[in-house]
């Protein structure tokens, strides 16, 4: 007997840090594997990443319209109230032994109430981190609602069992995307040509010469510190020669703001979308990455590439040497920690999210879970 495990999909992070651990699940023959893409995997404005994993070898089992295009508060709670009903109904129909959700995301959380109220077994994977805005009230919620936690830390897991959780429940098994990061055929020093948002080429020659990265998403606690890290951020880029890569921000409230502040600057080019496995390379090989994604904190870890992570939207997760953190948003801030990091050059590469084996560690702890009886019912791990 196969169990059978449905892993959801929300957004271009989810799908990056998972798409080793489905790949792996494939080949694994205790379970059948299920794909449900849902949130930002479907929209046209993320580059219908759906459409395009199957160059990976990944099957879509399922499609869920759920995401509310207006980026506004509201909005975030109507994408969850739908998460909530048709995810529902997803489970009902696929009957699944585990689900398994990654991250912090509030499509996310949608899955996690639908899965927690249909009495589903929830797998929950980078669980107990720290960082700010939203996204650390909905990990930790997300953590309260799942049954199998694995973080990526041994700091997280700790946070986890303070949380309330059993031991017996937490595994640190790093992240997934290390294991391709880590892999010997992921050939990423290897760069390819990308489209940018106009359908036009950067060529290698482009690429070769020097570029930065930047990934800036909405401060959704405080969307007038956005606007304020933007401009001093473009300000400490002007006299930078090379190409500047910059990546279309998460589905959050200020998003579109974030966009049309900076389409006058002729040598930014804009990605709406980019695929894991060119992402992972543009990291690498980057000269230095600005902005404040997690991808810069945890990805880059991996591949050494220096970071400059400005704001405090990820105050409080571990950071390996690569990462300058400037808590700020001034400009001196800003350019001091861009000088150093230019200069520098790469880091030595950090396990600190991991050795690239999280895939193997989480399906072999999901089928050792599965075949014990599995107590739904969930309760603090202390006594007061």
């Amino acid at each position: 007997m196969k169990y059978k495990l449905l892993i959801n999909l929300v957004d271009r992070a989810n799908y990056g840090r998972l798409f080793p651990l489905i790949l792996e699940g494939y080949q694994d023959e205790r379970f059948e594997i299920y794909t449900c893409f849902s949130g930002t995997t479907l929209l046209e404005e993320y580059g219908i990443i759906v459409d395009k994993v199957s160059i990976d070898g990944i099957k879509v089992d399922y499609k869920v319209n759920t995401e509310v295009k207006s980026r506004n508060h509201s909005a975030m709670l109507d994408t969850i109230s739908n998460t909530i009903n048709k995810m529902k109904k997803l489970y009902e129909k696929v009957n699944p032994d585990a689900i398994l959700l990654i991250g912090d995301r509030y499509e996310a959380l949608g899955c996690a109430i639908a899965a927690s109220y249909a009495n589903r077994f929830l797998v929950h994977i980078q669980g107990g981190e720290q960082s700010s805005s939203i996204d650390e009230t909905t990990r930790h919620l997300i953590t309260k609602m799942a049954h199998f936690h694995f973080p990526s830390t041994d700091k997280a897991a700790k946070i986890i069992n303070l949380l309330g959780e059993y031991k017996e429940n937490i595994v640190n098994s790093g992240c997934p995307v290390g294991d391709y990061i880590l892999s010997n055929n992921s050939n990423l020093d290897s760069l390819q040509e990308i489209i940018d948002e106009n359908n036009k080429k950067i060529s290698l020659d482009i690429l070769k010469k020097g570029y930065l990265l930047i990934c800036v998403h909405p401060i959704t606690t405080g969307i007038e510190d956005s606007k304020i890290l933007i401009k001093n951020l473009l300000k400490v880029l002007e006299n930078y020669q090379g190409t500047i890569l910059w990546i279309r921000p998460n589905a959050d409230p200020g998003s579109n703001e974030i966009l049309d502040s900076n389409r006058e600057i002729k040598h930014i080019r804009f990605i709406t979308n980019i695929m894991p496995r060119d992402f992972q390379s543009l990291l690498k090989n980057s000269q230095v990455a600005l902005g404040n994604s997690s991808s810069f904190v945890r990805d880059s870890s991996f591949s050494g590439t220096p970071v400059v992570l400005i704001g405090e939207r990820q105050k409080n997760r571990e950071v390996s040497k690569n990462v300058i953190l400037v808590n700020s948003f001034d400009y001196e801030s800003i350019k001091d920690a861009f000088d150093v990091q230019l200069k520098k050059g790469k880091y030595p590469s950090s396990r600190i999210y991991g050795n690239g084996k999280a895939s193997k560690i989480i399906l072999d702890s999901i089928a050792n879970k599965l075949t014990n009886k599995i107590n739904l019912q969930k309760q603090l791990s202390y006594k007061i």
